[in-house]
């Protein structure tokens, strides 16, 4: 048996790269002699070397850049592929599809969001952008005192629309000034 419990998992960030460049030379060369799709070849090889099989490399941040790497590769791939004649022919239906995988999740989530669930148009505390998860854009009619690092005194402090929210509600809805 070799002694490959020393060398295994490779942590060492040259011999990751130095592994993944060949699998994406040998990938494609034996998934086209078993007539299987190379990116099929790439997934599997990923899964195989990674940390739910044969645990060949360790997951660190070059782990982490090539999976986001191979997942530009797959996008860019499937751009190649892509037949721009055909969807210049039937634009009408793809500009239907476009439309409908947009409108029909939209109004889906609304429908939950605000008939279902009750939310208004703001929630009473900050409630966090949801892009970058940063405390930096907040939306709510309470300011808490944090920061992204979770520093501050936590306090709440009403915003001006705390105080039109309530004169909004004690009007109902007749004063909107």
């Amino acid at each position: 048996m070799l002694l490959t419990t020393q060398y295994l998992p490779i942590s060492q960030p040259p011999l990751i790269f130095l592994t993944v460049l060949l699998i994406i030379l040998f990938a494609p060369i034996i998934m086209g002699r078993l007539r299987i799709p190379h990116i099929i070849g790439l997934v599997l090889a990923g899964v195989l070397i990674g940390p739910y099989g044969l645990h060949v490399l360790e997951r660190d941040a070059s782990f982490s850049l090539f999976g986001f790497v191979g997942l530009f590769y797959i996008m860019f791939l499937a751009g190649l592929e892509m037949d721009m004649e055909g969807l210049r022919r039937s634009r009408g239906r793809v500009l239907l599809f476009g439309v409908l995988t947009f409108l029909l999740p939209f109004v889906l989530t609304y429908f939950m969001a605000v008939e279902l669930l009750g939310y208004t148009m703001w929630g009473i505390l900050d409630i966090v952008s949801c892009g970058p998860l940063t405390m930096d854009k907040r939306y709510g009619v309470v300011y808490v005192d944090l920061d992204n690092g979770g520093k501050g005194t936590g306090k709440r402090i009403r915003k001006d629309s705390f105080y039109w929210y309530k004169k909004c509600i004690e009007s109902n809805g007749e004063d909107l000034a």
